[in-house]
């Protein structure tokens, strides 16, 4: 170092700044050595961490995504709607696929890859069950689809086994980033230690290295200062050490106070000693005079006095005595400050302690208190003087004190934190807290104490015990409703809406259920009248009432189910009363026809006697004739109205098989509305697979939802079982009404039978008249008309028989057609007993309700009837006035 020595000031001052530099450029060029690591292992980080977790995020999102288009794939009926859903699945598996092979480039670890090939494993029996779904769809084959897809399906397991492999492999990866980004923070720790201990190691170099240039150059000049001084004051007992030594400005100066300097040589040496911090050192005071070396006696007493306190402030400190301070009143002037400084430092931290939120102590090995802040006393009543020095656990009174489990002896076995859940009972009070404990260790790392932090709790628990209450009242309720919805299911419309009692805690819970059963009530006694109701029609129909209707205030669908059956009532009314008037009207026009044909029989007969007696009179003869063309006319107008009569029977007939048919109409109609129950209850099944499967998505979450999915899906096979028992109910009625169809027909065919009988009676009609046109021929041929008479006589005789026959033919279908109505019993009407005959001639009607009341009399009455009905007439007849008789 001679040469350093030898060297200008201004060289050595020079030198000093480029070593600073030096030591600056190299805690510089470690910084970034380690920023540059720290850069590299963060690339790392994003590369093989960061980015494959998106791939797995975005693999995750396309195989949620393929799930919803296989549940919008079985919900839809249209094909063009299952193949567009088929397309996107198929697009979704690719894309999966293809994130599979990016995410297979950044796999850098044997356990990723064996968890990569599990999930390509599972991924590729996942997308041959979702093929195989798809291809039942494009069968429409919905029921094994959605068998597949249920949770004991092969479909439904493989979805569940590659969901978890997801999760699987995504957790790995992230415990690995996890792992990556605790060594990369581990790394800049160690960076950030390496780079202050460069810093501290530069800073105390480039101290050491300014203190040893102001040594090299003020220690001579302060040494010649004190030798200059002491001359001045007249000292001059220096030491020899004061002599040229260099061959810089300072040894030019030394060379001329070598003499001075020896004279406080030893003063220096001490002095040097006490500032390297030897308080060891023995200060030498050479006289009364000799200031310096007292005041370095006293600065080196101070420093010691100082260094004690500070000692014993350490130890309190260390073994967790907060309370304790240095005594600042032993030191004066800027001593004094130091130490009150110290003990202001060791406010604060009392102060800090004291402002936070919980309760916080410090205690010793044997659970003796050694400080508590303000928020611990204020809890338990007392102040740090009184708490100090007592047990811990006569304080708190916890569940874990003088146990095993006290987290503060657990800390204290173990050195390290220890966090607990506990109960507290602290002055008679019941909490719930959470503490942990700290270790305390001394300066050779042994546990001295501990510190432990309390932190209350009880409303948090007690919020949790209300919500587990609330849940358990709830799981009560939710299965009596469920039971209630099994019964009516089952067909059983009574109602448990008894609700459990309730507290505070569960009132609005219960009001809830309440206002559920309510509502449930309501629907259930409205459904109940209605079936009652129906159910009582019904049956009353199937007895032959139709007198009857439903009148109950339906609502909903069920308005619709009401006008149907109010319609078939009325249909089947109309029809059968329709069909009650004809077969009445027809009787009574057989009877009259059978009555006239009769009285034209027994009219004959006579007319036979009268002919015997037309050689006597005849004039009786002319009468006869006249009489017999006149009746020959009204027979031909009443056999005309007659088949009038038939074919409106018959056109009435064809009526009542019109309304047949809109019964049968009608229950179609109601069989549709059966099909569109059946098509709710299929759609019912389907939303309850989708629950069901939504369910197994929620994994154990779920479980509860899958249990409620499965009830509604069992109702729903209930409901579609019902339909298809009424579906055959109503087909039974379709084909007793397709029965009633055929009588009717067979009715019609009799009834046209009837019109072809009227027909030939009409026909007879006409040759009654040719006949008596013959006998009028006759009576201008004497001999020959007398035959001709007979035979005319034989001829209306035989007629009228024929017309008799035919006439009860007629009554007795009638009255078979009036059976077969007789057993409906139907809705009251009025009218005549000749209703459907308000078209006919009132003379025509008048005659035929006049011949029932001669058919009784003597054939003289009946003559003189004939000859009232021919005088006032005035309906077409054979014209036999004397002054046309004589043409015959």
């Amino acid at each position: 170092m001679k040469w350093f020595m030898d060297l200008k000031i201004s060289a050595k001052l020079i030198t000093g700044f480029m070593i600073v530099a030096i030591i600056t450029a190299t805690v510089g060029v470690v910084g970034i050595i380690n920023i540059r690591a720290i850069e590299k292992s963060d690339t790392e980080l994003y590369e093989n961490m960061t980015v494959p977790i998106s791939e797995l995020a975005d693999i995750s999102t396309q195989f949620q995504r393929s799930r919803v288009n296989v549940r919008d794939m079985i919900l839809t009926s249209d094909p063009l709607m299952v193949k567009e859903h088929s397309d996107k699945i198929a697009q979704r598996q690719a894309d999966i696929a293809k994130g599979l092979e990016t995410y297979n480039k950044t796999l850098v670890s044997a356990s990723m890859r064996g968890l990569y090939d599990d999930l390509v494993k599972k991924n590729a029996i996942y997308g041959q069950q979702i093929a195989k779904v798809s291809e039942l769809e494009k069968q429409g084959k919905d029921a094994e689809a959605i068998a597949l897809m249920s949770e004991t399906g092969s479909t439904g397991i493989a979805s569940r086994e590659l969901q978890d492999a997801l999760a699987n492999i995504i957790t790995v990866k992230l415990e690995d980033a996890k792992i990556k980004s605790a060594d990369n923070t581990k790394r800049a720790n160690s960076t950030t230690v390496i780079m202050m201990i460069v810093i501290l190691v530069g800073i105390f170099i480039a101290i050491g290295l300014g203190v040893f240039l102001s040594s090299i150059i003020s220690k001579p000049i302060k040494l010649l200062t004190e030798v200059a001084n002491k001359l001045a004051s007249g000292e001059v007992d220096v030491d020899d050490s004061v002599k040229r030594k260099t061959k810089d400005e300072i040894g030019s100066l030394m060379g001329s106070f070598e003499r001075m300097v020896e004279n406080v040589r030893d003063q220096v040496n001490v002095t040097e000693k006490i500032a390297a911090g030897d308080l060891s050192v023995l200060v030498n005071v050479k006289s009364d005079k000799d200031i310096l070396g007292k005041k370095l006696v006293e600065m080196q007493n101070t420093i010691k006095a100082l260094m004690n306190e500070t000692d014993q402030l350490e130890i309190a400190t260390r073994e967790g005595k907060l309370n304790t301070r240095a005594n600042a009143s032993a030191f004066s002037g800027g001593w004094g400050t130091l130490v009150g400084g110290i003990n202001n430092l060791m406010d604060t931290l009392g102060g800090h302690i004291d402002s936070m939120p919980s309760p916080v102590m410090l205690i010793d090995k044997d659970f003796t208190i050694l400080y508590m802040n303000k928020n611990g006393t204020d809890l338990l009543s007392t102040t740090q003087k009184q708490i100090v020095g007592t047990k811990c656990y006569d304080s708190f009174k916890t569940s874990d004190c003088k146990t095993a489990n006290c987290a503060c002896a657990m800390a204290m076995q173990q050195g390290q934190r220890i966090s607990r859940e506990t109960d507290a009972h602290p002055l008679g009070m019941n909490l719930d807290i959470m503490y942990t404990a700290i270790p305390l260790k001394d300066d050779k790392n042994q546990v001295i104490g501990a510190m432990e932090l309390v932190v209350d709790q009880t409303a948090i628990m007690n919020a949790a015990r209300v919500a587990a209450k609330q849940a358990r009242y709830q799981d009560k309720e939710t299965v009596k409703l469920l039971d209630n919805i099994e019964n009516l299911a089952q067909g059983k419309l009574q109602c448990n809406s008894k609700i459990e009692a309730t507290d505070e805690d569960t009132k609005a819970i219960g009001e809830m259920f309440s206002n559920i059963y309510k509502s449930f009530e309501e629907s259930l006694y409205a459904m109940s009248a209605y079936v009652t109701e129906t159910a009582k029609v019904l049956t009353e129909m199937s007895k032959g009432n139709l007198d009857l209707e439903i009148k109950g205030d339906y609502k909903g669908d069920f308005v619709e189910i009401k006008s149907s059956v109010n319609l078939i009532i009325d249909s089947l009314n109309e029809v059968l009363g329709d069909m009650n008037n004809a077969s009445g009207q027809v009787a009574a026009g057989s009877r009259q026809v059978s009555d006239s044909a009769q009285a034209l029989s027994q009219g004959s007969t006579e007319q036979a006697s009268a002919i015997e007696e037309l050689t006597a009179s005849m004039e009786e003869i002319s009468t006869q004739t006249r009489l017999n063309a006149t009746n020959a006319t009204q027979a031909n107008e009443l056999a005309l109205a007659a088949k009038e009569g038939a074919t409106k029977g018959n056109e009435h007939m064809k009526g009542m098989l019109k309304a047949m048919d809109d019964i049968n109409e009608g229950s179609t109609n109601i069989f549709k509305i059966i099909k569109v129950i059946d098509e709710i209850a299929f759609q019912t099944n389907i939303l309850a697979l989708n629950a069901a499967v939504e369910a197994a998505r929620a994994g154990q979450h779920g479980k509860g939802f899958a249990v409620v999915a499965e009830e509604v899906r069992n109702l729903a096979a209930r409901s579609a079982n019902a339909a298809k028992e009424t579906t055959g109910l109503i087909e039974g009625s379709m084909k007793k009404v397709e029965g009633g169809t055929k009588i009717a027909n067979e009715t019609a065919i009799a009834l046209s039978q009837i019109v072809e009988g009227v027909t030939k009676v009409t026909n007879l009609v006409g040759e009654i008249a040719t006949a008596s046109n013959e006998q009028a021929l006759g009576i201008n041929q004497a001999n020959q008309g007398i035959l001709q008479v007979s035979d005319v006589v034989q001829t209306n005789s035989a007629t009228a028989e024929e017309s008799a026959a035919a006439s009860e033919e007629l009554s007795s279908q009638a009255e078979l057609l009036r059976e077969q109505v007789s057993r409906f019993k139907l809705k009251k009407t009025t009218g005549s007993s000749y209703k459907g005959f308000e078209n006919l001639n009132p003379e025509v009607l008048r005659m035929i309700e006049d011949l029932t009341q001669k058919n009784k009399s003597s054939f003289s009455s009946i003559r003189h009837g004939y000859a009232e009905v021919a005088a006032t007439s005035n309906k077409p007849k054979i014209s036999l006035s004397d002054g046309e008789y004589g043409k015959y």
